[in-house]
This record gives C-alpha cells, structure tokens and sequence, in this order.
C-alpha cells in the first residue's frame, strides 16, 4: 500500500494523483538526452518539516561543517550562500524562511531531500526528476514542485 495512503508526513502527487513517493527518483546524471523518449509529467511532494527536520538533521549537519571549512579556507562566505551568510541557523530556524528554506533544499541538499524522502529501490522507479520550482512552505508542510519524466507506453 502507498504511503500517502497509510497517514504519511510525504505524499507525492503526479500530475495531480496521488502516487507512491518510492517510485520518484533523483537521477545521478541529466534526462537531457532521453526526454525526447519519454512522457513529461508535473510532480508535487509535500513534506512535513517535522519530518524533515528530523531525517535531513545529520545531512544538514555534514553540509554546514563542510561549508565552513570551505569559509575558513577562503576566508569569507561565499556571496552566493544565502544560508552560510545568515549565520548557518538551526534547520528548524531556516524552515521559517522561505529564502533560506530555497537555498538551502534547493540548491544545496535536493539529492538528499529526494534520496530520503522517495526511491530508494531501484526496481520501483517509475519517475525520474527532471526540474524543481521554487519550493513552497505551508504551515507545517514543505512542498516541492517540478517536472518528472516516464517512459513512454507502446
């Protein structure tokens, strides 16, 4: 049974129906050459921040003690890292904001937020993401919008 189904905090919505977050998957290289072959599809994922907080917290961690050495070794913050020049709040701290929540899901952990939260099986792929949207933050929910890819039905 798909996880939206059993009261999940990720629920995963292709062009407009509900699927199985486990068939979406971040692929490690490009569609650039096979989207001529394959269906385009809108995709939402909602995520609860508490859950997010809570699975992403380690990948997080890693990625700001990564960033500061990179800082000390360059001597400032780069211009560019909205999340590095805020501080490197709390995850918690940086769900408030929707510049900061961009930032960083979108530019800096995606492949972690979609390895954690969708496909982790090869078999069950059905979708593979393409492109994301900026993200949106609703209450207690984080939801990231964008373009998926099938193949295409005989």
């Amino acid at each position: 049974m798909y996880k939206y189904l059993l009261g999940s905090m990720t629920n995963l919505y292709i062009d407009g129906t509900p699927a199985d977050p486990a068939t979406l998957v971040y692929p490690s290289m490009s569609l650039s050459s096979s989207r001529a072959n394959m269906c385009r599809h809108s995709f939402e994922l909602h995520i609860a921040k508490a859950d997010l907080i809570e699975r992403l917290d380690v990948s997080y961690t890693q990625w700001v003690l990564s960033s500061k050495k990179e800082d000390a070794k360059r001597g400032y913050v780069d211009e560019d890292d909205e999340v590095g020049k805020a501080g490197y709040p709390s995850l918690p701290k940086i769900l408030e904001s929707q510049h900061l929540s961009e930032d960083l899901l979108n530019c800096y952990l995606l492949e972690d937020v979609f390895e954690t939260f969708c496909c982790s099986n090869h078999s069950q792929i059905e979708f593979w993401l393409d492109q994301t949207s900026p993200i949106l933050l609703f209450g207690d929910k984080i939801v990231f919008e964008g373009i998926a890819y099938s193949r295409k039905h005989p």
